[in-house]
């Protein structure tokens, strides 16, 4: 109940770039999302993925977990496929809506950092396809304040 009171409704603020003095907040605001991940909202039985603006609508970082707490932090897709499929997709952010139709590249490349020894690790570029990449371009968007619904 306390855990999901940290949900915040959609909104205009886009994330702000990790720095390093960051990160213990963003360890702290990351075990909220991992635990998050698992607790049934509305619909929705859990999520593959949050984005940290989910919970934070002053001042959200860019940064998001995945379902097996792997954290993404700073993402940039840098190259994807030329034409986007339609895809449906649900959102924890709109619990009571079971999804949406939504434009995903099938292929993405995508670049960004993760904690290394307790610190912001060299950006890793990575290419994911299908699912992954959907996950990826839904999280990414949340970031810069893009939501399924309007």
């Amino acid at each position: 109940e306390e855990l999901l009171a940290r949900y915040v409704n959609p909104h205009a603020t886009k994330s702000r770039e990790v720095k390093e003095t960051d990160i213990p907040r963003l360890r702290s605001e990351a075990e909220v999302l991992r635990q998050l991940l698992t607790i049934p909202r509305g619909l929705h039985q859990g999520a593959f993925a949050l984005s940290h603006p989910q919970i934070d609508d002053k001042n959200p970082l860019a940064f998001f977990i995945i379902f097996n707490s792997h954290l993404v932090i700073n993402p940039v897709i840098v190259n994807h496929t030329k034409f986007p499929l339609t895809k449906f997709e649900g959102c924890l952010s709109f619990p009571d809506l079971a999804g949406a139709y939504v434009a995903r590249y099938y292929k993405i490349e995508v670049k960004y950092q993760t904690l290394e020894d307790g610190r912001l690790s060299d950006y890793e570029q990575i290419t994911l396809k299908g699912f992954e990449a959907e996950v990826f371009q839904h999280e990414i968007d949340h970031l810069h304040s893009i939501y399924i619904q309007k």
